[in-house]
This record gives C-alpha cells, structure tokens and sequence, in this order.
C-alpha cells in the first residue's frame, strides 16, 4: 500500500516537472520583448564583420528598405533565423534598426538604444513606430488646431519611456496675433507649466520663416522624428526645413 503511493506520488510529479517544462517551452517562445536576448542574439558572435551595414528606413509587406552609408537603398528580406523568428516575435524589425545584410536579405539586427511605441488596434501589445531615434519633435500649434496639452503629455512619456530626448515645436505663431484672450491664456498657461521642466521649447512659423533655421540646426546629426495631431503642420515644418516638397493639406 505504502508502495503504491510513493508510486503514484513521483508519476504525479513526473507529469507535474513534464508539464512545467511544457509551459516553459511555451514561454520562450511567446516572450519577445523589444530588447530580450533571443537566439538571434546568440549568433552575432558568428556574425561576418563584412557584412554590408545599413539602417531600416521603411517597412512593406514586400519586405524592408535598408539604406547604406553612402545612400543607395536596398529592398531586403530577412534571413535564415530570422525568416522563423519573424512567425513567433512582433517587432522584430522596425524602421530605423540598424542591420547587417547580404544579397538582398538581412543577416542580423543590432540591439536598439531607443524605442517609440503605441499599443496596436487589439490594446493589449506594443506596436513599434520607430527606434533608435535621438529625439522626439513634438509638433503642436495654439490656434488651429488648438493646443491640446493633454496629449502633449502623452508624447512626452512615450518619449522619455523610450529614451528618447523630447522637444516642444509650437508650429503656426504667425496667426497668434489674432487669438482669442482665451487663447491666449491657455498658450501662457502652457509656457508656464513647460518651461520650468527644461524641454526645449521652439516657437516656428513656416509662412514668415520663424525658427526654422532653429529647426534646421536642432535636427543636424540627430536622428529626429515628428509627432502631433493631424494638422499642426508637421510636413510643412519638414518641407520649410529641408527644402522637400510632402504633401500638405489645408484645415477647414
């Protein structure tokens, strides 16, 4: 009797530890964070060093964008390990990595230094807009549209959250001779509260050439990216400040 229950207690735990090792199996392969050694990782020790390196600058459903240090820009697939990491990790390769590549196919993505994310349209996982970038340009303007400092806020967490340096662009100065008292005193109000936390702030009107030169200089050696409601002027600021011709819509 006494045999029996020993007997039955360690088939128990045998499918007990079996089980364990399933559920951890599981996880291992569920768990990609963004910045989680995989076994991509454990490769880079037999990584060429003469792999041509280059820098992610779109993403499609045919594949990823990669452009080299001299520019020229190459439409690449990915590669071996990371084909069958691509069926388990989200984010595995976002627009501004930077990789190895050979023949049209990325061989490997170096480890990232920063991140700018937004949850996906499910609410429960992160979806990556962009990483390793300097800075994030948070555009906004007074009038029309109006100042929104609750979602400025939001900008500026996902900014520091992802190590990223944020910088306040106050876009459409010119017609700020024409606001309201209390328009007015919700853009003083938001200097006020701003201003004591050392976010570089900058004020830009591409209409009169305000601060663009500012802009220009604040975006050199830097790697930069836009962000704002819809209709603060982002791509005309970008437009104004490198002499580009984006497409611009006008507000009703």
């Amino acid at each position: 009797m006494t045999n029996d229950r020993f007997d039955d207690e360690e088939a128990f735990h045998a499918r007990d530890r079996k089980q364990s090792r399933k559920e951890r199996r599981h996880a291992q392969e569920t768990d990609r964070s963004k910045f989680k050694k995989t076994d991509i990782k454990k490769e880079s020790s037999q990584l060429d060093p003469a792999l041509p390196r280059g820098r992610v600058v779109a993403i499609s459903g045919e594949g990823a964008m990669v452009e080299n240090h001299e520019g020229c820009r190459c439409l690449c697939s990915l590669k071996g390990l990371l084909k069958k990491e691509k069926m388990q990790a989200k984010n595995l390769i976002a627009v501004g990595d930077f990789v190895r590549f050979k023949e049209s196919a990325i061989a490997h993505v170096e480890e990232r230094t920063s991140y700018l994310s937004r949850q996906d349209i499910t609410g429960r996982k992160e979806q990556l807009i962009a990483v390793n970038i300097d800075q994030v340009l948070i555009t906004t303007s007074v009038i029309n549209p109006p100042l929104k400092p609750a979602l400025i806020d939001r900008y500026i967490i996902a900014a520091r959250k992802g190590n990223m340096h944020p910088i306040l662009i106050i876009n459409k100065m010119d017609p700020l001779s024409e606001a309201s008292d209390e328009e007015l005193e919700l853009f003083q109000e938001f200097l006020s509260a701003y201003e004591p936390l050392g976010i570089p702030i900058l004020s830009v009107s591409t209409t009169t050439g305000l601060g663009v030169e500012a802009l220009r200089s604040l975006m050199k050696d830097k790697s930069s990216v836009f962000s704002g409601q819809s209709g603060v002027g982002k791509s005309s600021l970008i437009n104004a400040a490198f002499g580009l011709s984006l497409k611009t819509g006008d507000l009703p």
